[in-house]
């Protein structure tokens, strides 16, 4: 990143950091409802029935990296987020904006939901794609470690997409069973590209998830992150199993478009199909917790497909590689709270190309392993965290690294 781009990016974090801080402020002394560190500022009707929160985080990260090439030292604003959210609950209606301003696109969600009846909702915009692994389901600022597993970023990229989803809910004695189904560009975020013309390429993408909680839900306030910051007094489970087909896509994890264009024999542009399926299971138990995860992602539709116009230019069935990130995975992240504001968390990640032999892909076999240190405040909203890692890879590649982040959310 050139150094212009880093001093406008310091700036931005710099500016958007006191905007939070005087929101919180200005919260606190004019008293506008209950503030506290993850509240924001709310205002609300004198019924509740409607309600609008302003809030965001902010999350300074510096890093020591050592390699076999170099040692580097960085300081980013790996995230500042600014949210603004609300309900019509007459009306049945929620809504979502969330904006990372450290990064040129800033737009990360933007949906709006509406609930027909007390068990189903549906929603449409921007937002996390069901049919990731249970990670990507997590918001960046909730995460236990700096950022996400290495399975993770491998196989997705902010996991954002647009479209429709639609969710249901239902119970059989304690046993809680949560199908959902979505339907989106397939192109990732902001996905209309730059302008009017820059349209979407390749067909939709097709995606369900199914969750399973055997034991009853988690207590409340303790579902949307892998921690068990509430102690379980119970053994609880969420199990879960995912999955996408992708009819045409033209990005490495099919969160872009237009990254390649293949053809036919006849000349006509054409683009292989891509699918991903995830299996998923968190356990927390008295303030231990544990996330497991394995996916795989391949491709279909290759037959006749070539690199460019020219007839002698047939695509060899590993050299999708090349284009699409192919190959299967796994997660795994246990982490264990001390006097509810310690924990110890390790986390340990490995993933394989679909063709081990060609050497050619987006990627070889290769596994972190991360162990990490969170004091937590009031949960995720005031975190200090600190973590070690060490990358491996097949060709020899050996990464030492040292994160350190302090986080504020309001």
């Amino acid at each position: 990143m050139h150094t212009k781009t880093n001093i406008f990016f310091m700036i931005r974090s710099l500016l958007f950091s006191i905007f939070i801080i005087l929101c919180a402020e200005v919260s606190h002394a004019q008293g506008l409802g209950d503030y506290g560190l993850g509240g924001g500022l709310k205002i609300a009707s004198r019924d509740y029935n409607y309600g609008f929160q302003l809030g965001g985080a902010i999350q300074p990260k510096l890093s020591f990296i050592d390699n076999s090439e170099q040692v580097d030292t960085r300081f980013s604003p790996e995230l500042t987020f600014l949210r603004i959210q609300g309900f019509a609950l007459r009306e049945k209606l929620e809504f979502f904006i969330q904006s990372d301003y450290s990064r040129n696109d800033l737009l990360m969600d933007a949906w709006i939901s509406y609930k027909p009846v007390e068990r189903i909702k549906l929603t449409i915009g921007q937002m996390p794609n069901i049919g990731n692994n249970r990670e990507m389901l997590f918001y960046e600022d909730q995460l236990s470690f700096t950022s996400r597993s290495f399975f993770s970023s491998r196989f997705c990229e902010t996991g954002r997409e647009i479209g429709v989803k639609l969710e249901a809910e239902f119970n059989i004695g304690e046993v809680k069973i949560q199908p959902k189904l979505a339907l989106t560009t397939g192109d990732g975020r902001n996905s209309f590209g730059d302008d009017s013309r820059d349209v979407d390429i390749g067909g939709y993408k097709y995606a369900f998830r199914i969750d399973l909680s055997p034991f009853g839900d988690f207590s409340e306030g303790n579902t949307n992150f892998s921690a068990d910051l509430l102690f379980e007094k119970k053994l609880k489970m969420l199990i879960g199993v995912a999955g996408s087909y992708n009819y045409g896509a033209s990005g490495p994890v099919g969160e872009s478009h237009g990254d390649f264009t293949m053809y036919r024999a006849n000349g006509s542009r054409d683009l292989p199909d891509y699918r991903k399926w995830y299996l998923d299971a968190l356990l927390k138990y008295r303030g231990v917790s544990i996330l497991f995860e394995i996916g795989q992602a391949t491709a279909n539709s290759l037959t006749g497909l070539k690199h460019s116009p020219v007839p002698s230019d047939i695509l060899l069935p590993e050299e999708i590689s090349r284009y699409l990130v192919l190959g299967t995975g796994g997660n795994l992240l246990a982490e264990i709270l001390i006097r509810k504001n310690f924990s110890l968390a390790a986390n340990y990640s490995i993933v394989y190309p679909e063709f081990d032999t060609y050497s050619g892909g987006l990627f070889v076999a290769t596994s972190v392993t991360n162990l990490g240190f969170n004091y937590y405040h009031r949960g995720h909203n005031a975190k200090f965290h600190l973590d070690y890692g060490i990358t491996r890879d097949i060709n020899g590649l050996l990464e030492n690294q040292i994160q350190v982040i302090f986080q504020v959310r309001i």
